[in-house]
Formats: structure tokens, C-alpha cells, sequence
């Protein structure tokens, strides 16, 4: 059998690549794709309680992503972060002092409702000692 020319090896790699090109349009569309279907490219679409997400290209194809194991994939971050357990909740610790309540913001965060008479990130200051001596930063 005789070698083939250099043209008929360029016939080839043409033909080659006008099949590739003809598989990769026939292509059906995945669970992603038809997730996208006519969102805005970047758009985020979380799945599976936030551990699997989809990634849209464009107008028509996305891509799966998964976060790794321990980890959801937050949409306001936009980033797969840490999952609390029921043990690790931000408040679990108690971090509000003198009756405060810590109301859990996010996975990570929290914010504390003072009582009356208490104010400060963690309702540390006692605020009549506040208005009446000014020790809090306060000019009279």
C-alpha cells in the first residue's frame, strides 16, 4: 500500500475537522443548556440545596460546576463557601451580651439586637453610662 501525498493528508485533516465540526452541532443539550435557555451570560442558577451549580456561558449553554464536599455555593458572594452544621451556627457561641438576641445574617455572620439600656456590636456598653458620661466616644 502506498503512502499517502501530502494533499490527500491535508484532504484528510480537512475532512476530519468538518466531522468534528458537524458532531459538536449535533450535540444534545444538557440538563445545564436547557437550565440557560435564555438567561444573561454569568448568570448562576444553584442547585441541589447550593452544592451543585450552573454556570450559563450564554443565551444557551451552561456548565455544572460542584463545590467541593463541606462546602454550598453562596449566590450573594457568588463563591462556594463553608456550611454550618447546627453546632457552628454564628450565634451558637452566644456572642450578644447583658440579653441580647444574635439573629444569623448569613452562613458566617450575625448581627446583635440589644436590650433596652445596652448598645455596641455585641450590646456590651451600657447606654445610660453612655449619654450621661460620654466613656463610649461620644462628645457631650
Amino acid at each position: 500500500m502506498a503512502r499517502p501525498t501530502p494533499t490527500q493528508i491535508q484532504l484528510l485533516e480537512e475532512q476530519k475537522l468538518q466531522l468534528k465540526k458537524i458532531i459538536d452541532d449535533a450535540t444534545i443539550p444538557t440538563e445545564a443548556d436547557n437550565l440557560c435557555r435564555g438567561q444573561r451570560p454569568e448568570t448562576v442558577i444553584p442547585l441541589d440545596n447550593g452544592r451543585r451549580f450552573v454556570i450559563c456561558i450564554d443565551e444557551a449553554k451552561g456548565q455544572e460546576q460542584q463545590c467541593p464536599r463541606g462546602l454550598l455555593f453562596h449566590p450573594e458572594s457568588r463563591r462556594c463557601e463553608r456550611k454550618l452544621g447546627p453546632l457552628e451556627n454564628p450565634c451558637s457561641s452566644q456572642p450578644c451580651l447583658n440579653n441580647g438576641q444574635c439573629v444569623q445574617t448569613d452562613f458566617t455572620s450575625y448581627k446583635c439586637q440589644c436590650a433596652p439600656g445596652f448598645d455596641g456590636e455585641h450590646c456590651e456598653l451600657d447606654a445610660t453610662v453612655c449619654q450621661t458620661q460620654q466613656p463610649c466616644g461620644q462628645s457631650p
